[in-house]
C-alpha cells in the first residue's frame, strides 16, 4: 500500500480523515484475507495454477475498478495478495535448505 494514496484521498478529493482510514482498514483486511487464501488455494490446486489464478482474477478487477474504484480495488488487493502467498510458498519449495 502507498502511503500517498491516503494523503491524496484526504487533501485533493476532500475525503475526510475518518473514510481514509476506513479505506486503509479495508485494504488491510483485503491483504490479510488473500494471504490467508491464496494459502489454502495453493494447497488445494497447486502454486503454479494458484499464481496464474490469481493473476488473472487481479488482472479482471485491475479493469474493473476503472468503473468502480472503491469496490473493485479492494478485490485486486485480495488477489494480489493470493498471489503474494502462492508465490512466497513456491519460493520456499524450491529451495535447498
Amino acid at each position: 500500500m502507498n502511503p500517498y494514496i491516503g494523503l491524496a484521498l484526504n487533501q485533493y478529493y476532500n475525503l475526510p480523515i475518518y473514510l481514509v482510514g476506513l479505506y486503509y482498514l479495508g485494504l488491510t483486511l483485503a491483504t490479510a484475507m488473500g494471504y490467508i487464501f491464496g494459502g489454502y488455494l495453493a494447497d488445494f490446486i497447486g502454486r503454479k495454477n494458484a499464481m496464474i489464478i490469481s493473476t488473472i482474477m487481479a488482472s479482471l478487477f485491475l479493469i474493473l475498478s476503472l468503473f468502480n474504484l472503491s469496490l473493485f480495488v479492494a478485490f485486486m488487493f485480495f488477489f494480489n495478495n493470493a498471489y503474494g502467498s502462492a508465490n512466497t510458498t513456491a519460493v520456499g519449495d524450491t529451495s535447498d535448505n
